[in-house]
């Protein structure tokens, strides 16, 4: 499971970035929108993805929140359960810069 969520997010991500952005430190374990999710710190020092963990009932799903014009764009796909998607967007739209740093961080050092 591990290799695909590599993979998984190796292939993903904006390509707007002058490097190709690669998200796979972490993951660290976080709950948004009641459920299970893997949060993973990218190569920019600032993006973050988060991957519906197993048993998620959002599986497959994943966000991306990446710093744009100074603010963090939220982006997400998949075709996991839609009330868990949604309740989870709400979250992730209420954190801030410092939130989304702090949720970097912790990424980064698991």
């Amino acid at each position: 499971m591990k290799l695909f969520i590599s993979v998984f997010l190796l292939s993903i991500f904006l390509t707007a970035h002058a490097e190709p952005l690669e998200c796979k430190q972490g993951p660290a374990n976080k709950v948004f929108g009641g459920q299970n999710w893997y949060v993973y710190a990218c190569n920019d020092n600032a993006s973050i993805v988060i991957v519906s963990a197993p048993g998620n009932p959002a599986m497959p799903f994943y966000f991306s929140i990446s710093p744009i014009n100074g603010n963090y764009a939220i982006n997400g796909e998949g075709t996991g359960n839609k009330a868990i998607t949604e309740a989870t967007y709400k979250q992730l739209k209420a954190l801030t810069k410092e939130q989304v740093m702090s949720l970097y961080n912790e990424a980064k050092g698991a």
